[in-house]
């Protein structure tokens, strides 16, 4: 009586270490399954960094391409300037014939004063854009790297919970 007590006292026990197992098994395989989860998730948001930063890439260079655009006409209208230095602001206007004539010049001079006006804001809107899409593709570029430290890091724990359950089903087998 004492050895089958004995005995079925060792059964139920060993009953109990199966259950713990089985249950910590179903826990860490739990564990991996929201880990997956969230390995899609990161791995969707990566490719959604990747597709912000390759549109952010060619708006930059637009943007850049635009801005040399703007720098190189400046440059040739400074040229033009400097060619025409000869001819200065007041000897337009004082080799008017008449007043009308004299007017007419006065608003050119104003036309090209506010073209040469408007062509540096656009400059200086430009090189505002190209900042900026700089400034957004390089934190875009960092959120990208988190990202993927953040997956490795991920992929590192549900390998050692695969480890683990591993172990608990070799410890299984044991019993």
């Amino acid at each position: 009586d004492k050895e089958m007590a004995d005995l079925k006292s060792q059964i139920d026990a060993n009953a109990d270490q199966m259950t713990k197992l089985v249950q910590q098994k179903n826990v860490v395989e739990q564990e991996m399954n929201i880990l997956r989860e969230k390995l899609q998730l990161t791995n969707s948001e990566l490719s959604a960094y990747s597709l912000l930063i390759a549109d952010k890439q060619e708006e930059l260079d637009a943007a850049q391409e635009r801005l040399g655009a703007l720098q190189e006409e400046n440059k040739q209208r400074i040229r033009a300037m400097e060619k025409n230095s000869r001819v200065s602001f007041w000897s337009v206007l004082f080799s008017s014939n008449s007043f009308m004539e004299y007017l007419d010049r006065m608003k050119m001079i104003k036309e090209i004063r506010e073209e040469d006006n408007r062509r540096l804001q656009e400059m200086k809107d430009t090189a505002q854009l190209v900042a900026d899409a700089k400034e957004e593709l390089l934190e875009k570029q960092a959120a990208l790297e988190a990202s993927r430290k953040e997956m490795e890091a991920m992929q590192d724990t549900l390998q050692k919970k695969q480890a683990e359950v591993n172990d608990i089903l070799i410890e299984l087998k044991k019993d």
